[in-house]
Parts: structure tokens; C-alpha cells; sequence
């Protein structure tokens, strides 16, 4: 038998996986919206919003309407509260073509395949960093430990006495 709370976890757990990848999908699209219109940018001599999304639509030829991809401009990448319009699948595809992808998931692909890569390389960084160090500090420990052995360790040498050899104590030079 199941209590009320083992319910309620199961449930809050299921919500929260869901709002991660709800929370993973939104920067995906705010990801791909603000590539499309910095390319749009670089591609046209636009500066305003109003520009650029006339640009998008009839120059690039996006089957998105300005108002929506405005709409789409204020909210993902002005940053401006008001009323969010989130883009169907149809217009995810198509921008996602504009940007020379398939289809939105493969946009996703390659956003997800690109923060891997970043990351393997902030390891590698790290990992090379600590080596060095690593490496740094052996050679002064190595020094160090030598000119200590050989300045205060005292030498056996053999000394001509009459007709003879004998040991002799020899101090290190000070």
C-alpha cells in the first residue's frame, strides 16, 4: 500500500524531470533563435528587429510571419517580458534550416555534440594544468632534495699520509 507521500514524490519527481527538459528545450530555442537572427545580421544590412525579421521572411525566405518572428526576437533575444509565443515544430524546422541544420533536431544534435566537446575540453585543460604543476613541482622538489645531499653530506676521500692512504673527513665549503 502507498502512502500520500511516496505519491506525492513520485509525482513531484516526474514534474521535475519534465521541467528539465522543458528548461533544456527553451534554451535550446533561445539558442537557435538568437543564431538565425545574428546570422540574418551578417547576411543583411538590417539593424532594427522590424529589419530584421522582414529580411528573414521574404529575402531568406522563412514561412514564419514578422509579427511571430518579432514576437520571437523580443522574447528570446531582447529579453523583453510580455507575452511569450513559443514556435511550433514548423517554424523550429525551418529556422533551424535557415541556419543550414535538417530539421530542429538536428540542431539540437549539434548544440548537444558541441557542449560535449567543450566540456571534454575544459578536462583535457584541466588535466594538462594539473600535469604541468604536477610535473613543476617534482623537478624543485628533485633540486632541492640533490643540493641539500650534496651541500651537507659529508665525504669520505682518501688523503696521502707518509706512505699511505687514510680517510679523511672533508667539510662541505661554506
Amino acid at each position: 500500500m502507498t502512502t500520500f507521500w511516496q505519491c506525492s514524490d513520485t509525482i513531484w519527481n516526474k514534474n521535475s524531470t519534465n521541467w528539465k527538459s522543458n528548461v533544456k528545450k527553451e534554451k535550446q530555442i533561445r539558442e537557435l533563435i538568437s543564431r538565425v537572427f545574428e546570422k540574418a545580421k551578417k547576411a543583411s544590412s538590417k539593424d532594427s528587429p522590424y529589419g530584421l525579421c522582414k529580411y528573414l521572411n521574404e529575402e531568406a525566405e522563412i514561412p514564419v510571419s514578422e509579427r511571430n518572428l518579432n514576437r520571437y526576437f523580443d522574447y528570446y533575444v531582447a529579453n523583453k517580458s510580455g507575452k511569450k509565443i513559443r514556435p511550433d515544430s514548423d517554424s523550429l524546422d525551418y529556422l533551424a534550416q535557415y541556419l543550414g541544420e535538417e530539421n530542429f533536431k538536428g540542431f539540437t544534435n549539434e548544440l548537444e555534440n558541441s557542449e560535449k566537446d567543450l566540456k571534454l575540453q575544459d578536462k583535457v585543460r584541466m588535466l594538462k594544468n594539473r600535469l604541468s604543476l604536477s610535473l613543476i613541482i617534482i623537478v624543485l622538489l628533485s633540486v632541492t632534495l640533490v643540493f641539500y645531499v650534496m651541500g651537507y653530506y659529508e665525504k669520505n676521500c682518501m688523503v696521502w699520509v707518509d706512505d699511505h692512504y687514510e680517510k679523511a673527513l672533508v667539510q662541505p665549503i661554506k
